[in-house]
């Protein structure tokens, strides 16, 4: 089996992105969900390999904005309680409006039994459905994010509900 590099993993993404003829200025969703599904399928060369599907708001320059995640941790474990991580975030954010800033949700695919279950539910939300059937990407970006080192209770915490 062919392993992807961590590094190598942005490359890989934006590629899938630009076969599906994906423009991320102003993406569809729907597509950007397949893709993203797709590409977590690609085994990636790390100790632990974890989605996560996030919306929420924010208020980088006096104004709320929501914006959409789809992130794909890449865990090293150092020793045993010893961890190193890069996150692979592709962010989409959306004008505000009432019924986006109420949106706000965090799931990761360790709460559930299996990846395609995770991407069930994703399917499924309100997070989702919502911003991908009534409203137009503002800006997206996908980029490398690196966690640096933390501890294993560290790491209980940012994965709160791990089985």
């Amino acid at each position: 089996m062919l392993f992807i590099e961590i590094e190598e993993s942005e490359e890989v993404l934006k590629k899938l992105i630009l076969s599906e003829n994906i423009k991320l200025k102003s993406p569809d969703l729907y597509k950007i969900f397949n893709v993203f599904k797709r590409f977590a399928d690609m085994p990636v060369k790390c100790d632990i390999d974890t989605l996560e599907f996030f919306t929420g708001v924010s208020n980088p320059a006096g104004f709320d904005i929501f914006t959409l995640y789809f992130i794909r941790w890449f865990e090293l474990k150092l020793t045993d309680e010893l961890f190193s991580a890069k996150r692979l975030v592709s962010s989409f954010s959306y004008n505000p409006t009432p019924e986006l800033l109420d949106l706000r949700i965090r799931l990761l695919s360790c709460q559930t039994d299996s990846r395609a279950n995770f991407f069930s539910q994703v399917w499924c939300l309100d997070e989702f459905q919502i911003p991908a059937t009534k409203y137009k990407v503002k800006s997206s970006l996908i980029y490398f994010s690196d966690f640096g080192e933390y501890e294993g209770y560290v790491r209980k915490k940012i994965f709160v509900d791990e089985k």
